[in-house]
């Protein structure tokens, strides 16, 4: 099975090319899911560090219940995920840590913030 350090789960365009570029001047690997269901596939063939869902995917199966199938198979139930969404944070931050998500990045991202949070995800162990 390969191995990359990041699967990104994003339907919006604008979003997928900020990551991208992120990851790019970061010297990052990194693959992009536009669904839940090109995640999977992408999950069945590469190990990754980490995920990053968006919550909110359109069309088909959302973050939530891509999360959720992320947990229930075996080979992926340790992977360590975090959730992406554009709407507020004040509930959900509480929703999200009881399902077992690591943390919530907020969008729009902020690139600089971002660059640093990834940094110290990539630097210590999950």
């Amino acid at each position: 099975m390969a191995s990359k350090d990041i699967l990104v789960v994003e339907d919006d365009r604008d979003a997928q090319e900020l990551l991208m570029y992120i990851f790019k001047t970061e010297g990052i690997s990194a693959d992009m899911a536009s669904t839940a269901e090109d995640a999977e596939g992408h999950l069945a063939l590469t190990h990754y560090t980490f995920a990053l869902i968006d919550l909110s995917l359109k069309p088909g199966i959302d973050g939530w219940e891509l999360f959720s199938r992320i947990k229930k198979n075996p080979q992926t139930a340790t992977l360590p995920c975090y959730a992406l969404t554009g709407y507020g944070v004040a509930d959900l931050k509480k929703a999200l840590q009881e399902e077992g998500f690591l943390e919530l990045i907020q969008k729009p991202i902020d690139v600089k913030v971002f660059r640093s949070w990834l940094r110290s995800k990539l630097n210590s162990p999950m």
